[in-house]
């Protein structure tokens, strides 16, 4: 089994929210955090895509699976503590290809509706769960 790791923009306001909520919620630390275009995501990611990488988070599982966008999401709430795996398990109900159309259309708008991060997400205290 392999590292688990949350690959974000590190530009944007919701994702900044998203790797807080993982932090505070994944106390086990399983998750390690790294920005989209940084060191370890050109390393480990970007030599598995064919194209341009979509506008979305990812996380690479244990198993080294790649995954985007609301499978991402629901994977990490899968593994953080309660009450997120239930959520999981609700929101997997709803077709995958309707749950993407709707983060898309978050996607779009999310620098609008969330302000960018005024400073780095990595703390003091929990920068041993960042990566470059």
């Amino acid at each position: 089994m392999g590292q688990e790791v949350l690959f974000y923009d590190g530009s944007c306001g919701l994702c900044d929210r998203t790797v807080q909520l993982v932090i505070k919620r994944d106390r086990a630390g399983r998750f390690r955090c790294a920005p989209l275009g940084g060191e370890r995501y050109r390393r480990e990611v970007q030599p598995q895509l064919s194209g341009d990488p979509p506008d979305a988070i990812a996380v690479v599982t244990d198993t080294g699976e790649l995954l985007w966008r609301t499978d991402a999401l629901l994977y990490l709430l899968a593994r953080m503590d309660r009450p997120w795996p239930a959520v999981a398990r609700w929101l997997c109900w709803i077709p995958r290809t309707i749950r993407d159309w709707g983060y898309r259309k978050v996607a779009r708008v999310r620098r609008s509706l969330f302000a960018p991060p005024a400073c780095p997400v990595a703390t003091l205290g929990n920068c041993k769960r960042f990566d470059p």
